[in-house]
């Protein structure tokens, strides 16, 4: 059995209850180059593909060897059959405003998988009138108002009031969220008027994507050092490649990274894990959260362009490889 898609440039799109034995993908004119494709599997058989790299391709081939007969969807999605085994993930009724409400007021199950029993990083900071009193992009972190957070420590009141803004605009349950860009027009808006204190019209143009994108925008604007730059390159490669013991140890050790940003860090593993846990429904596993946050956390320090791309995939494969880690530990607690 063959199944073939086309799709808009970015988008995600899942396979589902099938068993791929081979894809392959083509390309939009001669001169352009083939796009990346990442691959993910759910447990309940589904395979995702979505391209991150615009206007490089729109047509995937899927060579069929096996389907997987559908079981009846828990969240209100749309389930392949037979004779319809490509299919785009479907919204449900619910509209982004009732999603918010719902979410200001009560915690569904699939936004809390995943969550630390102990440490919440949807912990509401104090009123903004008490923190939001200064520029809060391109600053460092000791400039600051800070909430002092169970578990991390010292975390930006900016950082918590993005992260609940996120939650309850729906954000754990939106497809493609972190990697979806918000509306431009809205995040500058929004990222203005935290700058200036206004947090009514940064309201105005807050959703789940508008959330997300400055969440990103923050660690992309950190000073005086991108997050992870402040590990040594000598550590966070060798931690990269190895196993959970290697992130284990790396975060046990209290000289590898300052206490400021490790506790920082913790905060937004644990922000993840939260999105991770929802996979099947917003389509953003460990690989995907990988490829889309760490290019916000590491910047290049290096005059040889060679080794800026090696060390940006190792910034990818560490923050990968401690997003595991994090999730390993939350299930067991």
């Amino acid at each position: 059995m063959k199944l073939e898609g086309t799709f808009e440039d970015g988008s995600i799109f899942g396979v589902n209850n099938i068993s791929c034995s081979s894809w392959r993908w083509g390309r939009r004119k001669a001169h352009d180059r083939f796009c990346t494709l990442q691959r993910y599997r759910h447990a309940t058989g589904a395979y995702g593909f979505f391209f991150p790299d615009a206007g490089t391709a729109d047509r995937i081939t899927l060579i069929v060897s096996k389907y997987i007969p559908a079981k009846e969807s828990s969240s209100g999605r749309a389930e392949a059959d037979s004779s319809d085994g490509l299919t785009h993930s479907k919204k449900t009724g619910q509209s982004d405003t009732q999603s918010s409400a719902a979410e200001a007021t009560t915690a569904s199950p699939s936004s809390t998988a995943g969550q630390p029993s102990g440490p919440n990083p949807f912990q509401h900071p104090s009123d903004a009138s008490e923190w939001l009193n200064g520029k809060q992009f391109g600053v460092a972190i000791s400039d600051l108002s800070c909430t002092t957070v169970d578990g991390y420590g010292s975390v930006p009141s900016i950082l918590l009031f993005l992260a609940c803004q996120l939650k309850a605009h729906g954000g754990l349950d939106k497809e493609g969220i972190f990697r979806v860009s918000g509306q431009k027009t809205k995040v500058a808006a929004a990222r203005q008027a935290l700058d200036d204190g206004d947090v009514a019209q940064a309201l105005s143009n807050m959703d789940a994507n508008v959330a997300a994108n400055l969440i990103k925008l923050w660690f992309r604007e950190l000073k005086p050092q991108a997050l992870l730059n402040s590990l040594a390159e000598s550590q966070m490669v060798p931690a990269a490649n190895g196993n959970d013991d290697a992130i284990q140890s790396l975060m046990e050790d209290e000289k590898a990274m300052p206490a400021l940003q490790k506790g920082v860090f913790m905060w937004l593993l644990d922000l993840l894990c939260a999105v991770v846990a929802n996979e099947p429904v917003n389509r953003m596993g460990t690989q995907a959260a990988g490829v889309v946050l760490a290019p916000n956390l590491w910047q290049s320090e290096n005059a040889n362009p060679i080794r800026d791309i090696e060390l940006a995939q190792q910034a990818a494969k560490f923050l990968q490889k401690s997003l595991k880690w994090r999730l390993t530990a939350v299930a067991a607690q």
